[in-house]
């Protein structure tokens, strides 16, 4: 995000820079009035390259923030992590009372944005439970946005595109 505002800021800079300068090609005129310049090359580094097309979100899609609650199962997990919308993340561990944190890659939050903007992903959080219970199954509450949901990871129903989300998030964060 600092590169989108960075980079406009450095061209408006070049622009206003460019329009001061005095062009005096033919030895007469009007000399440059002002403080003196240095006419030797810049040893200042090249600025950052603009940011190329997978660095942006995908068309259509926002970046939101994201969480997951992960209970139950045989050993009585209290998990949680939180995505912000910039990607970066907190894992809570509430059974074993620890804290993790890290970011997204550019190409996981990428990924993330895809999965949760999907129609069908509003369709399966949404989607009621089947019939029965399981013993010793995950309960999950995700929240994406405008959408939540809770749903015990049992079978019954099918929701491949929250099981996307729920992998691509297990698989680049501590939970």
């Amino acid at each position: 995000m600092a590169r989108w505002i960075a980079f406009p800021a450095l061209v408006l800079l070049a622009s206003i820079t460019a329009a001061c300068a005095t062009v005096n090609d033919s030895g007469g005129g009007t000399p440059p009035t002002g403080p003196a310049t240095n006419t030797q090359p810049s040893t200042t580094p090249p600025s950052t390259p603009p940011p190329s097309p997978t660095d942006a979100t995908p068309a259509g899609a926002t970046a939101r923030p994201v969480s997951i609650t992960r209970t139950g199962g045989f050993a009585g997990v209290n998990e949680r992590v939180e995505i912000a919308a910039d990607g970066s993340w907190v894992y809570t561990d509430a059974r074993q009372n620890r804290t993790e944190r890290g970011e997204l890659t550019v190409a996981q939050r990428l990924a993330l944005a895809r999965l949760i903007t999907d129609p069908r992903f509003a369709q399966e959080i949404r989607a009621k439970a089947g019939p029965g219970v399981c013993n010793d199954a995950f309960q999950y509450t995700i929240k994406a946005g405008e959408f939540s949901g809770s749903f015990e990871d049992c079978g019954g129903t099918d929701r491949p595109v929250v099981q996307a989300v729920i992998k691509a998030i297990t698989d680049a964060t501590a939970l």
